[in-house]
């Protein structure tokens, strides 16, 4: 996408005659004046330039243009602080620039996004959520809060599941609790009938059989 949006170039493809003239200028040229040459990216000539073995010489390492090269030449040493220098601006107070001071948070103001206790959300799955505390980490799900509220903590290994399968429907009279495994069994094919429940075993049944022909097909080529 990135490409087709003229943010990164072109895969480069080298002419041979690129090859030949990279060769005589990667030594003692700025790289990225030869990215421009080349009409390429900086990496492609430093990989160009790695797969030949170029270097730069001795007079480019020696020069400004050098930059990264020179990282153990001190450079800029005379600008830096010196031990015990005092910064010119110590003690002194910046202030708020007058173009800052429209964007900036004012004491107690809260987040666009802020929504007050109590607040009811959805989520995309379709269940609710409520919100309990200020804080982070303080929703949670609407179905779970009405039921402990009512009947208690909900014991380890159950879960609060709506009896008409709407999970908007937070009602006490439409919650009910039940195991993991009763919810995975109601969840699954045999709710859609005798019929339908047989049709998901034989296309299971089905399709072992064809993985089993596949794997002795497999062994007799194996020992042929």
């Amino acid at each position: 996408m990135t490409k087709s949006l003229g943010i990164n170039k072109a895969k480069k493809y080298w002419t041979a005659e690129e090859i030949t003239l990279l060769k005589h200028l990667y030594g003692c040229t700025f790289t990225k004046t030869l990215a421009k040459l080349f009409d390429c990216r900086l990496e492609q000539v430093y990989q160009q330039a790695a797969k030949h073995q170029l270097n730069k010489n001795v007079w480019y390492q020696n020069s400004p243009m050098a930059q990264r090269l020179r990282q153990n030449d001190e450079i800029g040493k005379d600008y830096r602080f010196k031990k015990g220098q005092i910064p010119p601006n110590k003690g002194k107070k910046t202030g708020n620039l007058p173009s800052m001071m429209a964007t900036q948070f004012k004491p107690g103001q809260r987040p666009p996004n802020y929504r007050p206790v109590g607040t009811v959300r959805g989520l995309e799955d379709g269940y609710l959520q409520i919100k309990m505390a200020e804080g982070p980490r303080q929703w949670v799900l609407l179905n779970r809060m009405i039921w402990e509220r009512l009947n208690g903590k909900i014991p380890q290994g159950h879960l609060v599941t709506f009896i008409d399968g709407n999970q908007a429907n937070c009602k006490i009279t439409n919650l009910t609790l039940m195991t993991k495994k009763q919810n995975a069994q109601r969840n699954s094919i045999h709710k859609y009938g005798k019929e339908i429940a047989q049709l998901y075993q034989l296309k299971g049944a089905i399709n072992r059989q064809i993985n089993k022909q596949e794997r002795l097909k497999n062994e007799r080529h194996t020992i042929a």
